[in-house]
């Protein structure tokens, strides 16, 4: 069904307390016991700070990089989806930025006037910049983030031609492509400066005066989003 791997963590809890009740009745020698959590804890220990951010972040970078030196059999904890090995996991990497893209969405809007600002829409290509918008995007008093990007869809308008100003995030190098010929302008504001995260260059942009071909083009793929 075209799902994620992590779609069914909520079932290991369960999983895990009904394994644990059945080890228990089949282990009942306190030595075989014993034994069995060694063979089982051990060997977890050293990767437990690769998938748990339980230590310090410059502690944890110079353990991520004696796991890639010492243990090239580790290699895939640090390799991402462009198939490149990185500092950290991916999933620490998609813990970066966030904070940084909403902040400097927030001096765009800020650069605008409070009759601008109402005509002003906050626009993420991905859900990741969207619910990173969405989370801190409370502390700045931002408008409420648009994306169709997974279930960001569901709570899309259906429409965004009142909007006179978008504030654009997106990771794509093709945004002048896609964007410049259905605005009267745009210009790159900012991007994510952090190294460590996924969306490391993800551009931040200022959209005037959309075409109304923008939006017929935005209304076309909610629509697609929405039926799939």
């Amino acid at each position: 069904m075209n799902g994620k791997s992590y779609y069914i963590f909520g079932a290991y809890p369960m999983l895990f307390a009904a394994g644990a009740y059945g080890f228990e009745r089949w282990i009942k020698n306190i030595a075989i016991r014993t034994v069995v959590i060694l063979v089982f804890t051990l060997p977890s220990i050293r990767i437990i700070p690769i998938v748990l951010p339980v230590l310090p972040l410059n502690t944890t970078l110079a353990y991520f990089e004696h796991i890639n030196q010492k243990y090239p059999s580790l290699h895939f904890f640090s390799t991402w989806e462009d198939h490149k090995l990185h500092r950290t996991s991916q999933d620490y990497g998609d813990m970066f930025g966030w904070d940084e893209i909403t902040r400097k969405v927030d001096s765009v809007y800020k650069t605008l006037t409070p009759d601008q600002q109402r005509r002003t829409i906050i626009f993420a290509d991905n859900y990741g910049e969207a619910g990173a918008i969405h989370h801190y995007g409370r502390q700045y008093n931002l408008p409420d983030v648009i994306s169709l990007g997974s279930s960001f869809a569901l709570w899309a308008p259906p429409s965004i031609a009142n909007a006179e100003f978008i504030i654009y995030v997106d990771d794509d190098d093709n945004v002048n492509k896609r964007v410049g010929a259905l605005a009267a302008g745009y210009k790159k504001t900012g991007q994510v400066d952090n190294p460590l995260a996924v969306e490391h260059g993800t551009g931040i942009y200022l959209i005037s005066h959309p075409a109304p071909k923008f939006n017929l083009l935005y209304q076309q793929t909610l629509a697609q989003r929405l039926s799939e």
